[in-house]
């Protein structure tokens, strides 16, 4: 079990360093030192999804497919309403 908890905290860490890294991407994607290809923004994506259902998986076991849909058809509803698009 230790084992598991030591892998599972480095996964974690490894998580957050992906996401800190999408989000100075992002931030400086006008300075061409920072613009990456389309392959490797594709993989990085990639990436954030598997880690993404990796959690799903993790928080609500065998019910991580029913609510990722649901949670999907949430989400495809709201944008169909504007509810992201309204202005402030």
């Amino acid at each position: 079990m230790q084992v598991f908890d030591q892998n599972h905290f480095n996964l974690v860490v490894i998580e957050i360093f992906i996401f800190i890294v999408v989000l100075v991407l992002g931030i400086f994607k006008d300075s061409p030192a920072f613009q990456l290809p389309a392959a490797a923004s594709f993989t990085i994506f990639l990436t954030i999804f598997v880690m993404l259902a990796g959690a799903f998986e993790y928080w609500f076991g065998n019910w991580a497919a029913t609510f990722a849909l649901i949670l999907f058809l949430i989400i495809n509803h709201l944008t169909g309403t504007g509810f992201f698009f309204q202005a402030l």
